[in-house]
Formats: C-alpha cells, structure tokens, sequence
C-alpha cells in the first residue's frame, strides 16, 4: 500500500503519472479524494501486496469501512470502463475494520 496523504492530486503527481516509464513502486494518494469517493458510495480499489498477488484482482475499501476482495470478470470484452464487472471473492475485513479505513480515520 502507497503513502496516504492530505493533499489534492497535484500536479507533479499527474505529470509522473503521464510520464513515467514503467510501475512507479510508491505514489502518494490522497485522503481526501478517497473520503470524496466514499461520501459519494464509491467503493475505493486498491492493491495489497500482502493479501492480492492476482493481476486481475483488488481490494475494494467500501464507505462503511469493511473491504472485499473482489476480481474484474469481464475486463477483455469492455468497450467502456462501466461495462467492466466486479465479482466478489470473499470479504476480507468487516465493517470498521478495513485497513485503508483504518489508515484514514487515524
């Protein structure tokens, strides 16, 4: 998991992310676009080193603070980014104890 910060995207982040050449191993993410996200009902998805090691797989850090695993199904047939489908494999944490919820709220 990357450092959480309290700052805005900025835009040095947006510039590594249009010119970086290969997976940067740290980036920065911003609370507070994660808080806008869940008083939205976004759910949030992330990788974890520890729990996903799928490429094709990620944790989903929902508003109520619990998190999934959940698997893209369908992403080789997607046309549009709201066509691609979420299965859920397990939950991994329940309510309130999610571990970028945790990181938040701190």
């Amino acid at each position: 998991m990357s450092k959480l910060t309290d700052n805005h995207f900025t835009h040095s982040f947006i510039n590594q992310m249009r010119t970086r050449i290969g997976v940067s191993k740290h980036l920065d993410i911003s609370k507070q676009e994660i808080q806008k996200c869940w008083q939205l009902e976004i759910p949030y998805l992330y990788k974890d080193q520890k729990r996903i090691r799928k490429t094709n797989r990620f944790v989903r850090a929902n508003a109520d603070g619990s998190e999934d695993i959940v698997e893209l199904t369908n992403l080789n047939q997607a046309i549009y980014s709201h066509d691609i489908k979420l299965k859920k494999i397990k939950t991994s944490r329940s309510k309130g104890e999610g571990y970028l919820f945790n990181q938040i709220t701190k």
